[in-house]
């Protein structure tokens, strides 16, 4: 997992000013977990809090929503977020979905993952804790990264250019763990939950000319590569991105898989 705690305040920044396609997954999510007034829930990498103080205004004042998140700096703009907009249900601190040893067993009504666990390495681990606070018959939703992205996804082509010319380290590229389907059901066996639901959809994210799509790639998966090689790979990254053009508009298009299960009871 990336180091988050040292993320700049710039960054965080940068990443809020991203995050829509993050923010739009999720309120599909949400939909699909019927919270209901009054609940406690829990948002694990709740970023700059978009989301979370979104399910705040579904649960109201009786309930109370925590968001967690290892960067510092999102944790600050969601807190001024909040605050702007009133919302003294919605509590937001730094933390870590390893250790929820803040919370109580069988706290939560539903916790909520979005766009965030394909970060987590030892995802039984994390599951295990989720299970923990969760109360018996509670709620897990989460969205995620899945193992094999198609041709359509500029990633992929990116990661393709990387490895043909032997730049793909892995100490260079911001690396997640992604998972299929059957992984996720075995891990949810594994650790007391019942899977509900789980299903693929379609995840678009447009940028208007090519460099648009490729510059945000290097900031947020290659920003570690060296300046020359960057350089060396962006003309043809350039060239490459013509085959997911539609109307001269790149379309990243990525398979996200949506998840909903209950704690046993």
């Amino acid at each position: 997992m990336e180091n988050l705690s040292l993320e700049t305040i710039e960054a965080a920044q940068e990443y809020d000013d991203s995050s829509d396609q993050q923010y739009h997954c999720g309120l599909q999510l949400i939909r699909e977990l019927g919270l209901k007034q009054g609940s406690a829930v829990l948002d694990i990498g709740t970023g700059p809090g978009r989301l979370a103080l979104h399910v705040a205004r579904i649960i109201g004042n009786e309930g109370l929503i925590y968001g967690i998140e290892r960067s510092p700096g999102r944790i600050n703009i969601a807190k001024r977020r909040a605050e702007s907009q009133q919302a003294s249900n919605a509590v937001f601190v730094t933390g870590d979905g390893y250790d929820l040893s803040r919370f109580n067993d069988n706290f939560f009504d539903t916790v909520y993952l979005n766009s965030v666990i394909h970060w987590f390495k030892n995802k039984k681990t994390l599951l295990q804790e989720v299970n923990r606070v969760l109360k018996p018959g509670g709620t897990l939703g989460f969205t995620s990264q899945i193992t094999n992205y198609p041709k359509r996804d500029l990633r992929e082509i990116g990661d393709s250019l990387l490895k043909k010319k032997g730049y793909f380290d892995s100490t260079l590229i911001t690396v997640s763990y992604p998972v299929t389907d059957e992984e996720v059901r075995k891990l949810l066996e594994q650790t007391g939950f019942v899977v509900r639901k789980t299903e693929l959809r379609p995840s678009v994210e447009d940028y208007k000319t090519p460099e648009d799509a490729i510059n945000n790639l290097f900031k947020k998966r290659y920003k570690n590569l060296s300046p020359s090689r960057q350089d060396e790979i962006r003309t043809e990254l350039i060239k490459e991105s013509k085959k997911i053009q539609i109307d001269g508009k790149i379309k990243d298009v990525r398979d996200k898989l949506y998840v909903i299960a209950e704690k046993k009871v």
